[in-house]
């Protein structure tokens, strides 16, 4: 597809195998922070000696980033197609969006929209864990475009950022530049 390869596609055929319709389907999963941690984990559990916790955390606006771009790369062939991109997020991934982005366009889903967010939650129901379609959202390529923008203020004041760099310099390497 134009704008990259799609991780899947639902596809409906008829008998004789022929295409009658079809969606794409993208998939996000989450970026990590201090993923020794998580190969750690990986590495004991291997050997049976799974620990309760460890360290790692979410890079939760790189993955943001990265799937919105994908979405607004993808969306306009969809839409010209007149087909549907769907995006599969947890319910706390979405939140995360809708908190940092501008999703102002994001809607209960329409028929008319070409991308939809299916958003999904964690559910335990006894001891195991289920995922549950909890929501249905809907825009177009420009409210795609729109959650790029950042949903913060923009303006910033030139001593807040001074006063920020400031305080990391005591852990700043000093370079020493030879003369020309």
């Amino acid at each position: 597809m134009p704008g990259g390869s799609v991780d899947y596609f639902v596809v409906a055929v008829d008998d004789s195998n022929e295409v009658l319709d079809y969606v794409g389907l993208e998939i996000q999963s989450l970026d990590t922070t201090g993923s020794g941690g998580i190969w750690k984990a990986r590495q004991d559990l291997l050997r049976g000696e799974l620990k309760p916790s460890y360290p790692y955390g979410i890079n939760w606006r790189m993955s943001a980033k990265t799937i919105l771009v994908q979405m607004h790369h993808k969306a306009a062939a969809f839409e010209a197609l007149g087909k549907r991109l769907i995006l599969v997020v947890q319910d706390k991934f979405l939140a995360y969006i809708a908190r940092e982005f501008q999703t102002d366009r994001l809607q209960v889903a329409r028929d008319e929209d070409p991308v939809r967010f299916h958003v999904y939650d964690a559910v335990l129901l006894g001891s195991q864990l289920r995922v549950v379609l909890s929501d249905q959202k809907s825009t177009d390529m420009l409210g795609v475009e729109r959650m790029l923008s950042s949903g913060q203020d923009p303006e910033v004041l030139e001593e807040e950022v001074v006063a920020r760099v400031k305080a990391k310099m005591p852990r700043a390497i000093e370079l020493q530049i030879p003369p020309n």
